[in-house]
């Protein structure tokens, strides 16, 4: 038995061999399911991924913009504003 199996695993065309004395086309289904759901999965990682690296570039972006342009500036005046004070009084 085990050597039909084993004629079944070398089987590259996922095929079951014209030798083969059981049936194993419940093996070729498993298998095929198997890489459909591997593939899928992987599929979805890989969404997953690209949306979360998309969301953490657009939050980037964005606290990059609030800190140079929102927070920056004002605090550069600040600074400027009491720079001024300290050295006229």
């Amino acid at each position: 038995m085990f050597r039909w199996l084993f004629l079944y695993w070398y089987n590259v065309t996922d095929t079951p061999s014209a030798i083969s004395k059981i049936n194993l086309w419940s093996y070729i289904n498993i298998r095929l399911f198997k890489a459909r759901v591997s593939s899928s999965i992987a599929y979805y990682i890989l969404s997953l991924n690209n949306l979360e690296l998309k969301k953490l570039k657009i939050f980037y972006k964005n606290t990059y913009f609030d800190y140079i342009y929102l927070k920056s500036i004002p605090c550069l005046f600040l600074i400027i504003f009491f720079s001024s004070i300290y050295l006229f009084i």
